[in-house]
């Protein structure tokens, strides 16, 4: 690490929160899905646990009761959210 590359990992940064958001989305295996759950993540009140980022996601206003949505298993889920917001 020296101060020059520092400099450059800086200036790639993001300028705004939207160019973050469009960086992720373009990086995205499944644009939709990545979208909902950005979305999701920052309309929360406070930062979700995966049951509920998973439970939000699969929700549908077609869902009538709480038993009618099909939640993936947590450690699925964890693979769908990396495969889905690879920020690698």
């Amino acid at each position: 690490m020296t101060p020059g590359n520092i400099r450059a990992e800086i200036d790639r940064l993001p300028k705004s929160i939207k160019e973050a958001y469009e960086n992720i989305l373009c990086r995205s295996r499944d644009l939709e899905k990545a979208r909902r759950l950005l979305h999701i993540v920052v309309a929360a009140e406070r930062p979700l646990l995966l049951q509920e980022m998973s439970f939000a996601l699969a929700f549908r206003e077609s869902h009538r009761s709480y038993r009618d949505v099909e939640v993936e298993p947590e450690g699925r889920f964890r693979s769908t959210v990396k495969n889905c917001v690879d920020c690698s």
